[in-house]
């Protein structure tokens, strides 16, 4: 059914102000003529119609959602989009609620679908429109209530991603859209669900709600996901869980996370690490059925799922089962491949913590998948309330956060959001209310509007896709190891890999994540160039991984773990043989007497804070931390008991105030042809002791300046690692390099994660010599500038140089890159 259209109504009287203000603001830009569909190549999306590259930098818009205040009549959509071309965006991620289009069941209503697509094509905006809803209509609710997910407590407002029903009605809506718009030259792409999960991310009761969880659908495809897992035999599975049933049908569905870590047996026998992939597959197949659907009714556009880049929530019992691995290879078997994956993801505007950059949120895809990535929602608000200081920062922030993202290897930007909702502030989210670059009635904010304004007009006129179309990331200097043994503590690994990733890149170092098992990696993990091995907290490892470790030493690869001891256990969290006597090997640590002292990955505090204990560091003067003071840091794990043993040095040990040695606290050892290096707490995710955090002004950058401290001496002094490029000067620890090859030089990027200015050189002996030439990319005189020595970058600043190496030089020295995508 199509409803028919109402005529086109004016502006609303209380946009007529802003006519006048924009039009001090903005130059009118003519509509572009629309284009056709777009395409993917080395990387990055192909513009079919004008036969050239498209980066995508725009807005994310939210148009009809109403639970999310977003009501937008036909005038202010059209408004909206007429603001943001001239703003010189070029894109806009949008959606299409379901219930919006299909308000009854088969009845669908197409006059605002089709006015924002038509007001598109006339603007020449490419849009990536969300289509996919784990939140049904009401009338699916009605009609279906045996489709709709249950929870301990009764039904979910969430479908079952288990039932038939519901996958039938989600596919068949994404292809009624995708067949309505398939011939579209506005259609960018189509984003096939957003977000999907088996449990709140704050839910942080021990019982889980078990979205999804009921005895007629998923208890039935638990069992048969079990069956598939274990050849069909029972005895296999016993085996691995220590249990006795006699048949798969006697396997319940464990109803509560095992929290207790030290409890192996109870972990054990909960089998809760397989729940985790019958959950990351369910997720996976449900949204596989949704992107067939999307090919079949639009065969000739690209599609993609969104996801959370960053870090939502810090408690392993969150983990939500949304594994953009098993989705990208469940969508591939089904015959229905994504072309890209969209990310939402936010930097942290927070001194001292490493998510300032968004680096990791994007390596997490970017190394892990073989397809490009899409940041389609990323910003600052200016109503910042989890961050002190925050929300001055949306400006300088929301520009350097926009530049990062793409040389960190994402093929678009869109922000979110065009505009403000202050609805928002009388709701417990007021975060929300700000994130616009105009207001709530369309008035472009102070400072904001311009300075992003200037930023997207800056990238038409370079034009960006001349330097990054082509362009590869350098050679990794070390890899990070991640394989799904670690879903049992999935969000700390995160939290703790994702902090250790931000220091070794302000240290100049170029990280890699990895997952294919490290007896594979031989000498391959060498070819790259990578010396370093980081193990982020792999207490969990197969056999053949912890056996593998040795054999990587012989090789020169240099191994450092952090946290936890390697290889302790199998993905099921039974003993994996040798161990004790691996460790002892590769590490040179006594484990006999180890034992964790304290762990708050499981559990939320009263508040976020009381997961940290304190812990005291005591250096050994003559060690590779120098003269380095003992400090009081607070983590939220840490070991007793271990010993350095087989060659072993401790270089610090952790202490009580009274001067007891408690454990060996980093410990090294040298082998003949590597060296390894080994923390027992946790150095990513740790804060300030309680007294400098609450004193006035405290040191905000203490969790850097720590970090930098320990990572240098680990990787720069013992391991005698040297980054490719090094920056030196007041502030150069707080500024992150980014380095990418091009097709005729080089694009190195610097942004200050500090609200403080940084006086930087940059030093590069095999890049910066006679005859170099440096181009600065976003001077307003777009030239030469002054090279790279003693460089001002203010608070949040970002800088972008296009480096041309002699032609020799250029030839012989290059590290040679590797292409990120097919």
């Amino acid at each position: 059914m199509l409803l028919t259209q109402t005529p086109f109504p004016r502006a609303p009287k209380k946009l007529h102000a802003f006519f006048l203000v924009a039009a001090l603001l903005i130059f009118c830009l003519t509509p572009c003529t629309a284009t056709a569909g777009l395409t993917i190549r080395q990387g990055y999306f192909w513009d079919t119609e004008r036969q050239e590259p498209f980066i995508p930098h725009g807005f994310a818009y939210q148009v009809w959602n109403p639970p999310v205040f977003a009501t937008q009549t036909l005038a202010e959509v059209d408004y909206d989009l007429e603001g943001m071309q001239q703003a010189h965006a070029n894109s806009l991620r949008v959606e299409l609620v379901w219930e919006s289009v299909e308000p009854a069941e088969g009845v669908f209503r197409w006059d605002q679908a089709d006015h924002l697509i038509k007001k598109a094509e006339q603007l020449g905006l490419k849009l990536f429109i969300l289509i996919g809803y784990q939140y049904p209509p009401s009338w699916f609710v009605a009609h279906y209530p045996e489709a709709m997910a249950r929870t301990v407590t009764g039904p979910s407002p969430l479908l079952n991603y288990s039932h038939p029903q519901a996958k039938e009605s989600f596919a068949r809506f994404i292809a009624a859209v995708c067949a309505r718009y398939k011939a579209s030259p506005a259609i960018g792409g189509w984003i096939i669900g957003n977000e999907f999960a088996f449990y709140d991310l704050w839910e942080n009761k021990p019982l889980k709600n078990q979205v999804g969880y009921d005895e007629q659908a998923s208890l039935p495809s638990y069992r048969t996901f079990l069956a598939q897992t274990y050849g069909g035999s029972i005895e296999r599975l016993n085996t691995a869980w220590g249990t006795t049933f006699r048949d798969f049908s006697e396997v319940p569905m464990a109803r509560s996370y095992p929290e207790d870590r030290t409890d192996h047996q109870a972990i054990r026998n909960s089998g809760y690490h397989d729940l985790i992939q019958w959950r990351k597959q369910t997720i996976a197949d449900f949204l596989a059925a949704g992107a067939k659907a999307a090919k079949s009714g639009a065969p000739n556009q690209l599609i993609s799922y969104s996801m959370v880049g960053g870090i939502f929530n810090g408690l392993d019992p969150n983990y939500t089962g949304e594994d953009p691995q098993t989705i990208t290879e469940r969508c591939r078997n089904a015959g229905a491949p994504l072309d890209f994956i969209s990310l939402n993801l936010y930097a942290w505007a927070l001194a001292g913590h490493e998510l300032r950059s968004l680096d990791f949120g994007i390596a997490k895809y970017r190394d892990l998948l073989d397809i490009p990535v899409l940041i389609t929602e990323t910003g600052h608000s200016s109503t910042e309330t989890l961050f002190p200081g925050a929300a001055a920062r949306q400006t300088e922030a929301i520009v350097s956060s926009t530049w990062e993202a793409l040389l960190s290897g994402a093929m678009g930007v869109q922000l979110f959001h065009w505009s403000d909702r202050n609805n928002f502030l009388n709701t417990p989210y007021p975060r929300e209310a700000g994130f616009g670059v105009v207001d709530q009635e369309r008035r472009p904010k102070p400072k904001v509007y311009e300075a992003v304004r200037n930023m997207f007009q800056r990238m038409d006129a370079l034009p960006l896709a001349r330097f990054l179309v082509g362009s590869q990331p350098m050679e990794p200097d070390i890899l990070v190891y991640w394989p799904k043994d670690l879903d049992l503590s999935w969000n700390k690994t995160k939290e703790e890999s994702a902090s250790l990733w931000g220091g070794l890149r302000r240290l100049g170092f170029r990280p890699k994540l990895i997952n294919h098992p490290l007896a594979d990696l031989g000498t391959a993990g060498m070819k790259s160039g990578a010396k370093g091995l980081l193990l982020p907290r792999n207490y969990q490892m197969r056999p053949e991984d912890l056996a593998a470790l040795p054999n990587l030493l012989n090789q020169g690869m240099n191994i450092h773990a952090n946290l936890d001891l390697p290889g302790q256990f199998d993905a099921n969290h039974r003993n994996n043989p040798r161990w004790a006597t691996t460790i002892a090997k590769v590490f040179g640590v006594d484990v006999s007497q180890a034992r964790p002292a304290w762990e708050s990955g499981t559990r939320p505090g009263a508040d976020w804070s009381a997961g940290y204990a304190p812990l005291l560091l005591k250096p050994e003067p003559t060690g590779i931390l120098g003269q380095t003071q003992a400090k009081t840091v607070r983590v939220w794990k840490y070991w007793l008991g271990v010993r350095p043993a087989s060659g072993g040095t401790a270089q610090v040990w952790s202490e009580t105030e009274s001067g007891l040695r408690l454990s060996a606290a980093l410990v090294t050892k040298e082998h003949p042809m590597a060296r390894t290096a080994i923390n027992t707490f946790g150095l990513g995710d740790f804060i300030a002791p309680a007294l400098l955090m609450n004193s006035p002004g405290g040191v905000p950058t203490f969790a850097w300046d720590t970090r930098t401290t320990w990572l240098g001496a680990i990787y720069k002094n013992f391991f005698a690692m040297s980054p490719r490029i090094e920056l030196k000067g007041p502030g150069a620890n707080y500024v992150l390099c980014d380095l990418r090859q091009t097709t005729d030089g080089y694009l190195l990027a610097l942004m200050n994660e500090h609200t403080e200015p940084a006086l930087v050189s940059v030093h590069a002996d095999w890049l910066l010599g006679d005859g170099t030439v440096v181009k600065d990319l976003l001077s307003d005189s777009n030239g030469a500038g002054q090279g790279l020595n003693r460089l001002i970058l203010e608070g949040d600043g970002y800088l972008l140089f296009h480096i041309t190496p002699p032609t020799q030089g250029l030839k012989e020295e290059r590290p040679q890159g590797k292409k990120e995508t097919p």
